[in-house]
Formats: structure tokens, C-alpha cells, sequence
């Protein structure tokens, strides 16, 4: 019989087996991630090929299976040295993973670890109903990022089916992003980081005509900030690791800059989009790997790589698309001058109030363009008419900005749901009508207490309190801050 003091001392080599085995597997993930581990594309981009690939992955990975191994030699009942065995093993043999998971949960049915990383395997293999049966189990046990993450992947999966329907293949996009939204809603994972990106977008124009232009517009317009937002978190998470992502998180910055409503800003994003497209193709898993497998320890143990898990080739990236973008950003950007990409003349300005009466955006641009024209004008009487029409049009744009600002609505769409054989229902949600960007407001504020100041030629309090907080709204405000002597 064991007494309490060997049976402490065991213990705590198990502890230290099952921490050496966690501390091995990080590293070799790590790793992993720098070889461009999940980026996707090319043919060696999971840890499986880069276990093959590089010898210092491999030879960490044995290492942690054999400190795994060694804890359940000292306590055979730790459910969580056998889950950390499972997840080191999914790298050399699938099956003998899954049965570690499974002696995991013979041991303690409370953790959720297992039957998360089950699942998870199912899906990596596309047996997507065991990985549902799997997942509705473990909604009964507790609330996981990774339940959540692996009901988007096979949303994700499912979607693909649906190529004959836009609409259907939209709903389960749209479900997918979901999934991956009450998994931030947990702790902020970096796949569901990445998985939101790629997912919460409009997918289709086809189903994007079935609604009206505003809603459309609004919906496409919210989805592309959260993709946004959700991959620059990403990319902030995990250091840009993820060539795949790092591309994309080019292309995103450089839509940023052609979407940006102030056009000082177009060419600085583009530029800076153009450059971390360049880093992540400059990239080489090769160089990386040699200079990574310079020194190998000897492993304890030497499992070879089951000839299941060789990857077959997904594809290249896109790189026509890529280059096409990069082309166009440079072919703009290089044409950087001082009134930036969109210049608007007196007569375009007012054009586009004639067009969009309504438009706050439109008597901003109006009051801007009278404003620089007035500069440029000798007469001390057309210089006065032209200062007081762009005080009045900088007026008009305040009212109107504020108004949408303060008026804001849910704009319900015309399409409530579709239903495809009964397997895919969807249903579009309301979005909050347009809101003004900060810095359209703030122009619009500091416009109208400067061209006010010049009317009366001094300044007021009240006009000095606009300009604070003009300059509170968007601290870039070049007017505000050259008004308030900063």
C-alpha cells in the first residue's frame, strides 16, 4: 500500500509531467504559428505538415507526448494529463488522440476540454454529425469559446453546399458569425476573432438586390467595420502569426483608406495596407524553418507520422487578386499631393447638394470648398458674400449631422426570411440607420465657430467651447487645434 507520502510524491511528478508537457506543446505551437501554422493556400500550412516539415516542431512534440506519457505513469487518474496527451497525439495519430480524450472523460465527466477537442477533431476530418452530437453534448455541460468555435466551423462547412444558393449559403454565413459573436461574448479567442472577420460580410449581391438600396447599404457598411475591428484584434492577439490573416488584414486597410471620408487619410491606409501585404509575402517558410531548426535536441521517444495525415493541396492564394489590389493602391497612392485622392471643385460640391439636399456630408464639402475659394479672392465684398454662404452651408451641414446623429432608427428589411427545404431558414436583423463618422461632426463644429469668428472678428466663449469640443470628437482636427492656438 501506498502511503501518504509516496502518494503525495507521485502526485506532484505528475504535475510536473503534465506542466513540462504543456510548456513542450506551446513551444511547438509557437513555432508552428511563425511556419505560417493555419494560414491556408499552399499545401504546408497546418502543424501536421510542419511536424514533416521541421524537425524542431516534431522533436517538441514527441518530447511533450513523452513528458504526457510519463505523468499518467506516475498517476494513471489524471484526467488532465490524458487530455493533454490527446492533444499533443492529434499531430502523430488521430485515433490514439481520441481515445486519450476518451479516458479523459471516463475519468472526470465535468471537463469540457475533451469533448470540445473531439469535436474539433470530427470536424478537422469533415465528420460533421459526430461533431454535432458531440457539440449538443457539451452545450449540457458547459459554456465554452470552443463549443461556440465549432459550431461556426461547421456552419462554415455547411454553407459551402449550399453553392446553387445564395441566400441559403448567406443564412448559414450568418449563423456561423453568431456562433463565433457568443464565443467573444466568452473570452476573446483568436479564432473566433478570425472567424467573425471572415464571416460577418455580406456575401452575396444577389441577395443583397432583394432588399431596398438603404438597408443594403447600411448592412454592407456595419459589416464591413465589425470584419474590420475583428481582425485588427486578431492580428493584435497573435502578432500577426497568420500569413492567410495578414494578407487580409492588408486588403482591409487599404478598403479602409478608399472608404474613409477624409481624403488626407486615403493615401496614409493605402500605403500602409500595401505594406503589410508586402511583409506577409515576403514571408518564407523555408528560411524560417532553417533558421528555427538549427538546433535539434534527441527525443526520448520517436513516433513516426501516420500517413493519414498528410495534407493534400488546397490551392495557392489568390495572388491575381492580391496583385490587382496592390497595383491599384500603388497606381493611386503615387499621385499623393496635398489635396489628396478626392478633390472636389466649387461646382462638384455643389452638385452633390443638388443631388443629396439632405445629405450633412454634401454641405460640409460645400462649406469647405467655399471657404478655400473665398481665400483666394481679392475683393473684400465677394470675399464677405462668399464667407457668409459657406458660414450657411457649414450651418446646414451641423443641423443635418446632428439631426442623423440624434434621430437614429432601426431600419427593418424587406426580406424577413427564406426557407430551402426546410434545412436553412434566415432572417435578416434591423440595422441603426446611418450614423455620422466623429470627424465629419467635428469638421462641421469647427468650421462653424471659425467662419463665425471671422464674421464677428473676435472670438467668443462660446465659440472657444465649440472648439473644444470639436477638437474632443476628433483630436486630428487641424482647424480646431490651429483656432484654439494649439
Amino acid at each position: 500500500r501506498i502511503d501518504d507520502e509516496e502518494e503525495d510524491k507521485l502526485f506532484l511528478l505528475a504535475a510536473t509531467g503534465t506542466d513540462l508537457g504543456i510548456n513542450l506543446l506551446s513551444q511547438a505551437r509557437t513555432i508552428a504559428v511563425a511556419l505560417g501554422d493555419g494560414s491556408g493556400g499552399v499545401a504546408k500550412t497546418t502543424i501536421v505538415d510542419l511536424t514533416a516539415e521541421s524537425d524542431r516542431v516534431k522533436d517538441l512534440i514527441l518530447r511533450s507526448i513523452n513528458a504526457f506519457s510519463q505523468a499518467i505513469d506516475h498517476s494513471p487518474n489524471d484526467a488532465g494529463a490524458w487530455c493533454g496527451l490527446g492533444s499533443a497525439l492529434i499531430f502523430v495519430d488521430p485515433l490514439l488522440s481520441q481515445h486519450a480524450f476518451c479516458r479523459a472523460l471516463q475519468i472526470d465527466k465535468s471537463i469540457a476540454e475533451p469533448l470540445s477537442s473531439i469535436a474539433l477533431l470530427y470536424a478537422d476530418y469533415d465528420k460533421t454529425e459526430k461533431s454535432a452530437e458531440i457539440l449538443d453534448a457539451l452545450t449540457q455541460l458547459e459554456d465554452t469559446p470552443l463549443m461556440w468555435i465549432g459550431r461556426g466551423l461547421l456552419l462554415e462547412k455547411t454553407s459551402r453546399a449550399w453553392h446553387d444558393s445564395p441566400a441559403s449559403r448567406e443564412g448559414c454565413l450568418t449563423r456561423a458569425s453568431d456562433a463565433y459573436r457568443a464565443s467573444l461574448q466568452i473570452m476573446q479567442h483568436p479564432a473566433a476573432l478570425l472567424g467573425l472577420s471572415l464571416t460577418c460580410r455580406r456575401a452575396d449581391a444577389d441577395v443583397q438586390t432583394s432588399n431596398d438600396q438603404l438597408y443594403s447599404s447600411l448592412a454592407d457598411h456595419s459589416s464591413k467595420i465589425e470584419s474590420r475591428v475583428s481582425m485588427t484584434l486578431h492580428q493584435s492577439s497573435t502578432g500577426g502569426g497568420n500569413i492567410g490573416a495578414s494578407l487580409i488584414d492588408g486588403l482591409f486597410r487599404i478598403e479602409e483608406g478608399l472608404d474613409a471620408p477624409d481624403s488626407s487619410e486615403v493615401s496614409r491606409m493605402m500605403k500602409e495596407g500595401v505594406e503589410r501585404i508586402e511583409r506577409a509575402r515576403s514571408r518564407s517558410s523555408s528560411k524560417i524553418s532553417n533558421d528555427i531548426s538549427s538546433s535539434v535536441t534527441n527525443c526520448e521517444i520517436d513516433l513516426p507520422l501516420a500517413a493519414s495525415l498528410q495534407k493534400q493541396d488546397n490551392g495557392e492564394f489568390p495572388n491575381d487578386g492580391i496583385e490587382k489590389s496592390l497595383n491599384e493602391a500603388a497606381r493611386d497612392f503615387a499621385h499623393d499631393t496635398s489635396a489628396a485622392l478626392h478633390e472636389h471643385s466649387l461646382g462638384q460640391a455643389r452638385n452633390a447638394v443638388v443631388l443629396n439636399p439632405d445629405s450633412g456630408e454634401s454641405w460640409l464639402l460645400l462649406a469647405k470648398e467655399l471657404a478655400q475659394a473665398a481665400s483666394s479672392l481679392n475683393d473684400d465684398a465677394a470675399t464677405s458674400e462668399t464667407l457668409s454662404s459657406a458660414k450657411a452651408a457649414a450651418d446646414k451641414a451641423l443641423d443635418l449631422l446632428q439631426d442623423q446623429l440624434l434621430n437614429a432608427s432601426l431600419i427593418a428589411p424587406r426580406r424577413k426570411a427564406v426557407h430551402h427545404e426546410n434545412l436553412i431558414e434566415y432572417s435578416e436583423k434591423s440595422v441603426v440607420s446611418a450614423i455620422p463618422p466623429s470627424a465629419l461632426v467635428s469638421d462641421a463644429m469647427s468650421l462653424v465657430s471659425w467662419l463665425g469668428s471671422m464674421a464677428e472678428e473676435n472670438q467668443s466663449r462660446g465659440d472657444c467651447a465649440t472648439l473644444q469640443e470639436s477638437l474632443l470628437l476628433d483630436p486630428l482636427n487641424e482647424v480646431a487645434a490651429t483656432a484654439l492656438g494649439l
